[in-house]
């Protein structure tokens, strides 16, 4: 940065030869001091072809070289000074340097600092001897006094003399020495960075060449770059994609090869001499250059100037090839332009655009294909042949597959005379097309059609030409767009002219003036001329009383933009004076700014009229309210319930005088708090939640709560409260008096319930004490049946207890059932069964009984009735066997029917019993109907009339029969025809079952004894009763079980640890320990894995018991007297038995055929009264009865007994009646 400095290296690097500079201010230590800078440069190679590699510098400070060279320790005692000057011609000498002794001080002239002053050491002697070195010239000078030259010895003088040639040779010498050690460090240091440097170059040249752009350097000949030669010194291999050329074809050479024309060459240098005189670190150029193969290549060049070796330059160059960027933006110009020169016509846009599209994308033509209803139709050419076809179908065309596709989509052929259109389209092959590129032109969600580029040569499709293609079909979308809408504004204004004139209002424009500039025709009607209003003031026709506000109206609409809509009264010139309502809008331009106001005119002189109408009309209907309101405070007042009108937030608004009458507050005082304060503390949660529900708007009825008197004590008040918002309207009633008659009524009630229970639990026990001798009756009675030996007299004996003790136990049932229904322990048991074989049983148990009477039995199911359902079979079977047994009992003639039908279910159906069917039964009879004085007992328990007397019966069937219809859910009514007898309906929900599989169930034979093979079977029976445990004694051991007794549960322990039974039949009511404790323990002492079955035999009939029984761990039930099938199955269910039957004998191998059918002659075996009892079983319809009778015929005729009990497992009961019948 010194200026002298660097002249010097300037100079040095010129001439090739060691330069100084001039004495110059250098800096030291203490200060500042005059010296030099001295350059040697260093190169490499030989001339001429040596290359500068580098500088070796060296720095001398004049004073400190001359002290540290020259001693004058010699001559301490006499003043001597040494001084080194520079000498310049024509200008006076300047001083460099000096050097003192001692006593320089006693120089004449001597300073402080020992040096002589100017003149002052004229009179000293002085030599002064030359020094030249690098072209400059220097003088060293040597001053004494003279008297001094006396002291110094010969020697001292040439001792000066010697040391001022040998500080110059030593000077001279050190400088050279220096430099050539410099020089040759640098040589080596230069070999190495030229190393580094190739290293380097290689490294920067890969760099170059992965770069995606051409770098490349010239030398400049010369400074004036504008004429100077520019040699190329390297390219890299992008350059070489760019232009063709090898590096081994262009390096050395000079760079004009590589442009086309002179005019590219001289524009570079222009470009870059100018560059540099502005200063620039690099210049942005764009050429035209020449390809190797001869085409031009557009590049835009990047120069920048690295100086070298004076007086050449050295320029690098980043090439980048822009000319498909140039291209593309040609392209976007040209469509820029095309589209800014759109015109308002749809089919010279469209052309433009087509014959736009084919030029740029250099094809032979171009066409526009719109798609309209399955065909393709040109609407914009370009270089098209005449006879070209214009018209196509889309199936099998080119544009096919664009069409078809649902969102934007190109498509490229490369070649169609390969491709299947060749034989598709005529065109193809008619004009020699090749290459085909196409794009969908989509209006939306509409497809519009397809822009089409043609080529008559084979061409390559690039991203640059789809893009393209895509902007030129969204331009034609555009312009589909606007034709649509320009169609669809015609259409619209079509319209809207249409609804204008045909509207009965009347419309107008008013411009910012108030000027009239539009009215429609409708303003004739008015006898107003529309063509003369044009360009008035429209509020001249305005009747005046309304100018003012309308005018006001007006001006507030413009300065607000805010719509304008008044009623007026114009002016007319028939003086008829209607009513318009005037509706208006401010129309702006794109600006904002508002250009006219569009308005409508409405005759609204009926509606003013209904509306004067209307205000008379509510005048009127406020008086009413009045007059209303103050009829409704009459009745308000004097309401004897507590009327109330409250808000949700818990306040009374009005009050009537009932309230005071009834809580003795002032409406005053109930007003003045919540009327939350007022309710009992137990009542708040029920309050909040009622308030609750009024607050969403619910209605609450039927909702009591307790209110506090004034004198400390409650009320009970029932509510009934509508909400409507926020107010509630109420009316309360004090049940206070109501509440406590039911509360005693309810005191009442739980007595009754407890006197009742007290009674059902007497009827259990005499139930029990009952069904204990008489399941020793009936129990023996069934085995002295069995008994064929017993003589025929005695069997009539034992017949009639049998029938006795059974007529005895229905009584019991009937009682029972009346006592469970009563004490509520009777249930529902549902099941799956068919209402054609219930009405068939009925049917073959009743027939016989009405044709021994002469009646005539109809039994019918009406169509549509399903053929399955699911309700409880047992209690449905016993209401019609109630029913038609006192139908057939009580009817001497004529006839008895039975219809069953289905039906929907009744809209008053409670919600407990809403089945989706109801089941409908009828029993109609010609009996004598029932007596007027009988009619309220029909349903009483133990009740009858005379006829029912006369009957015999126990009182309680039709009892028993509401009691189930009312179980079942349902309800039972009569129809009384006194004298021509009655009708009974009922009606039952039920469920319909769509598919059942059908099945019969069948009662067993008589067993006769275990399956061989099934082992000792041990069965433990426990009961305090003698006769029970023989009874079931005699039904287990004939049949093969091993039977062990116990009199209580405490012995029946015992028994079970010494005897491991397979089964315990136990009875519930014993002493000592009853069944229920001993059932526990004898599960809790069973064996792991071993479940002991303990079936229950006992009198007890209640199914609270059973449950009870059930809930302590007995397995099964049995209720007494025995059926000794009911006890061979349980039994054999929990054991897994079989069992040996009498009509299957399976040791019989010779058993004869089963007959088909049987008559009464094969009955003539049979004892008359066995026949008798049979008859009558079958009469009662008592098939247990009938299956054990049976059992004895097996004994007299065995084939007979089987086909009875076919008959009796099918209900035949009119083929039973024919056999049996005496």
């Amino acid at each position: 940065s010194e200026p002298a400095g660097r002249a010097a290296l300037e100079n040095a690097i010129k001439t090739g030869l060691p330069s100084a500079t001039e004495p110059i201010p250098l800096g030291t230590g203490t200060g500042e001091g005059l010296g030099f800078m001295a350059f040697q440069p260093v190169f490499s190679g030989q001339p001429p072809m040596r290359t500068l590699r580098g500088l070796v510098a060296m720095t001398v400070i004049a004073e400190p070289f001359l002290r540290a060279n020259i001693s004058l320790q010699a001559a301490k005692d006499v003043p001597l000074g040494i001084e080194l000057y520079q000498l310049k011609a024509g200008q006076p000498p300047r001083f460099l340097a000096s050097c003192y002794s001692s006593s320089c001080r006693d120089l004449p002239g001597a300073t402080s600092s020992g040096r002589v002053a100017g003149d002052a050491g004229r009179d000293n002697l002085t030599a002064v001897f030359p020094i030249f070195v690098f072209g400059q010239s220097y003088a060293l000078t040597i001053q004494t006094p003279p008297g001094s030259l006396q002291a110094l010895s010969l020697q001292e003088p040439l001792w000066i003399i010697v040391s001022a040639g040998i500080l110059i040779t030593t000077l001279m010498a050190m400088i050279f020495i220096f430099l050539l050690q410099r020089r040759d460090i640098l040589e080596t240091l230069v070999q190495t960075r030229t190393a580094e440097l190739r290293q380097r170059e290689a490294y920067f040249g890969n760099l170059m060449d992965i770069l995606g752009e051409g770098v490349f350097t010239l030398e400049l000949s010369d400074r004036n770059i504008a004429s100077a030669d520019r040699c190329i010194t390297y390219i890299n291999q992008a350059v070489s994609e760019i232009l063709g050329y090898l590096p081994d074809e262009v390096i050395g050479q000079l760079s004009w090869m590589l442009y086309p024309t002179a005019t590219g060459y001289l524009d570079l240098g222009r470009r870059l001499a100018e560059g540099i005189e502005r200063g620039q670190r690099g210049v942005r150029t764009e050429h035209i250059m020449r390809h190797k193969d001869g085409h031009p290549v557009l590049v835009e060049l990047h120069s920048t100037f690295l100086e070298g070796a004076a007086p050449s330059l050295t320029v690098i160059a980043v090439m980048r090839d822009v000319t498909a960027r140039k291209r593309s933006e040609e392209r976007l110009r040209r469509i820029n332009e095309c589209l800014l020169d759109q015109g308002s016509g749809f089919q010279a846009n469209v052309n433009r655009l087509t014959a736009l599209a084919g030029e740029l994308l250099e094809g032979d033509c171009a066409l526009y294909l719109r798609f309209f209803e399955g065909t393709l139709h040109s609407e914009g050419q370009w270089q098209i042949p005449a006879d070209f076809q214009y018209r196509v179908d889309l199936e099998g065309s080119v544009c096919e597959d664009l069409i078809r596709s649902p969102g934007s989509t190109a498509r490229f052929i490369p070649d169609l005379q390969e491709s299947e259109f060749a034989r598709t389209n005529p065109n193809v092959l008619a004009y020699n097309l090749r290459s085909f590129f196409g794009h969908n032109v989509r209006c939306g969600e509409v497809m519009a059609g397809c822009l089409c580029v043609l080529f008559k040569r084979v061409v390559i499709w690039s991203e640059d030409d789809q893009h393209l293609l895509g902007l030129f079909a969204a331009a034609l979308a555009v312009e589909e767009a606007r034709h649509d809408a320009k169609q669809q504004l015609r259409m619209s204004e079509a319209r809207y002219r249409l609804l204008v004139e045909n509207t009965s209002d009347i419309t107008y424009a008013v411009d910012m003036r108030g000027r009239l500039t539009y009215v429609g025709v409708q303003a004739a009607q008015y006898g107003l001329q529309p063509e003369l209003m044009i360009g008035e003031d429209f509020l001249a026709f305005i009747l005046p009383e309304d100018y003012d506000y309308v005018k006001a109206g007006f001006v507030r609409s413009l300065e607000t933009g805010e719509e304008f809509m008044t009623i007026f009264r114009p002016r007319l010139p028939s003086g008829a004076i209607p009513w318009f309502e005037a509706r208006s809008k401010i129309i702006s331009n794109e600006l904002g700014e508002a250009r006219e106001v569009l308005g409508v005119l409405r005759d609204v002189t009926d509606r003013e009229a209904a509306k004067q109408a209307l205000e008379r009309a509510n005048v009127q209907l406020e008086q009413r309210v009045v007059e209303r309101t103050e009829q409704l405070e009459k009745f308000f007042s004097v309401g004897l319930d507590l009327f109330c009108i409250a808000d949700t937030d818990g306040h009374f608004r009005e009050l009537n005088q009932a309230w005071e009458n009834t809580l003795g507050y002032t409406r005053a005082e109930l007003m003045a708090e919540s009327f939350l304060s007022f309710v009992h503390p137990d009542d708040l949660k029920s309050t909040f939640a009622a308030l609750a529900e009024l607050a969403d708007q619910k209605v609450v009825t039927c909702f009591t709560n307790r209110y506090r008197c004034k004198d400390g004590a409650y009320r009970w008040l029932e509510w009934h409260s509508i909400p409507v918002n926020k107010m509630i309207y109420a009316a309360a009633h004090d049940v206070t008096e109501r509440l406590e008659l039911e509360k005693r009524l309810l005191i009442a009630k739980n007595a009754a319930d407890k006197a009742n229970l007290a009674k059902s639990v007497f009827v259990g026990n005499m139930s029990h004490e009952i069904r204990t001798p008489l399941n020793a009756i009936i129990g023996f009675a069934q085995i002295l049946e069995r008994d064929a030996s017993l003589p025929v007299k005695h069997a009539e004996h034992v017949h009639t207890i049998l029938r006795s003790g059974q007529h005895l136990q229905e009584l019991i049932n009937d009682i029972l059932n009346m006592a469970k229904i009563e004490g509520g322990t009777l249930t529902l048991e549902p099941t799956v069964f068919c209402i054609d074989d219930l009405l068939n049983d009925l049917e073959l148990m009743f027939n016989s009984l009405a044709e021994a009477k002469g009646l005539r039995l109809l039994v019918a199911r009406q169509e549509g009735t399903p053929p399955y359902i699911i309700a409880d079979q047992a209690k449905l079977r016993q209401i019609l066997i109630n029913l038609m047994g006192n139908a057939v009992k009580m009817t001497s003639t004529g006839w008895v029917a039975v219809r069953i039908r289905a039906d929907a279910a009744p809209d008053d159906t409670s919600g407990d019993n809403r089945e989706p069917l109801h089941l409908l039964g009828e029993v109609e009879d010609t009996g004598p109907g029932i007596p007027a004085e009988d009619w309220p007992r029909v349903f009483q328990a133990f009740q009858q009339s005379a006829n029912g007397r006369e009957a015999g019966g126990s009182g309680l069937g039709l009892a028993i029969t509401e009691r189930l219809v009312e179980l079942m859910g349902g309800r039972i009514t009569i129809e009384n025809r006194p004298g021509k007898g009655c009708c009974f309906r009922f009606s039952v929900p039920v469920k319909p079952v769509a598919d059942v599989a059908e099945g019969a169930v069948t009662e067993s034979s008589r067993v006769i004894g275990l399956e061989p093979g099934a082992g000792p079977v041990r069965i433990l029976v426990v009961d305090d009763k003698q006769d029970n445990r023989t009874l079931l004694r005699a039904f287990l051991e004939p049949v093969g079980f091993e039977i062990k007794e116990a009199v209580n549960g405490q012995e029946a322990l015992e028994v079970f640890k010494k005897w491991s039974p397979h089964a315990v039949l136990m009875d519930i009511r014993m002493p000592v320990m009853d069944g229920y404790e001993a059932t526990r323990r004898i599960k809790a002492t069973a064996k792991t894995g071993e479940a002991i079955p303990v079936i229950a035999v006992t009198a007890n009939a209640f199914e609270n018991e059973e449950k009870e029984a059930l809930a302590a761990g007995i397995d099964s039930y049995i209720r007494k007297p025995l059926r000794a099938q009911e006890l061979f199955k349980t039994i054999g269910e929990f054991l897994g038995l079989r069992y040996v039957y009498a009509e299957n004998d399976g040791m019989a191998r010779d058993k004869p055929p089963a007959r088909s059918s049987i008559t009464r002659e094969d009955l003539a075996s049979l004892p008359e009264e066995l026949i008798a009892a049979m008859r009558q079983a079958v009469e009662d319809g008592n098939m247990i009865e009938l299956k054990e009778l049976i059992t004895q015929v097996e004994k007299l005729n065995l084939d007979a007994a089987r086909e009875l009990q076919r008959l009796a497992r099918n209900y035949n009961y009119k083929k039973l009646n024919l056999i049996l019948e005496p």
